[in-house]
């Protein structure tokens, strides 16, 4: 199910889908509505501010966005964004194509609550793994999402919605846990990464150019055409609402333009 620009939910025709047009099968749904079920129970329990990754101020992201030159006219989608601040910082520096998308209607809501309110928001309640993306962006944002993916079936398919997601010249800037984070969160477990097993598991290999991102961490580069390459890393000590230390690893990327692509990178 989506919402529109309202907040009004309306159906989505792709839910369920595959890339192939055909309906997943019985035990996928079965997962998709565990998972559905599991985080609206987690954000209904503890509150948007209650849950570990909760951040007042998403200083880290912001600062990905300023050290990448993102202009204001480049189009968002924050992944998992339901707790996030993120595309309401953006709103404030005049951000205007904004897109959350989050398997949590109870995450939505409450980000909906949270939001500016001359702010233009897309708000999409679905669940990314079997998400058909009708456009693609300029910026793909995913502060721990990607770290709940354990199985490689279901890492692939997040790469390939990104992919198709995310527009020739294009960013995408993904946090995880990092190996000396959490073992499991919201008593699910994780996958934790180092920025070259980040960038070996997203990206495209053979390293050859740096961006540098204030902070801890190296740079990291890739090849040309149309690959998606990593561009910078850091890490980052998250501490939670309960006081807690986590330890994050950011890589961003960048899509490389394809073959006579002359369009903005990230508009």
């Amino acid at each position: 199910m989506t919402a529109d620009r309202t907040g009004q939910p309306s159906e989505a025709s792709s839910e369920g889908s595959r890339g192939d047009g055909s309906r997943g099968d019985e035990r996928s749904s079965e997962a998709r509505t565990w998972r559905e079920g599991h985080w609206d129970a987690t954000y209904a329990n503890r509150g948007v501010e209650g849950v570990s990754w909760y951040q007042a101020r998403p200083l880290v992201s912001l600062e990905f966005f300023d050290s990448l030159q993102v202009p204001t006219t480049s189009s968002i989608i924050d992944v998992g964004g339901g707790a996030s601040s993120v595309v309401g910082h953006l709103a404030e520096r005049g951000f205007g194509d904004l897109t959350v998308i989050d398997i949590s209607g109870e995450a939505l809501a409450a980000a909906r609550e949270r939001a500016p309110g001359d702010a233009v928001i897309t708000w999409v309640r679905h669940d990314i793994l079997c998400w058909n993306p009708p456009r693609t962006f300029g910026v793909w944002h995913d502060r721990a999402v990607f770290h709940f993916l354990t199985r490689p079936e279901d890492r692939e398919r997040y790469r390939n919605v990104l992919r198709a997601s995310l527009r020739p010249g294009g960013i995408a800037i993904v946090a995880t846990f990092a190996p000396d984070g959490p073992e499991s969160c919201s008593g699910l477990p994780v996958a934790r990464y180092d920025a070259e097993e980040l960038a070996a598991v997203l990206g495209d290999a053979r390293p050859v150019r740096t961006t540098r991102v204030p902070g801890e961490g190296s740079t990291l580069r890739g090849p040309a055409g149309d690959a998606l390459v990593p561009v910078a890393s850091r890490r980052e000590v998250h501490v939670t609402p309960s006081g807690a230390r986590q330890p994050f690893t950011w890589v961003a990327f960048r899509r490389a333009p394809g073959t006579g692509d002359d369009s903005p990178a990230t508009s």
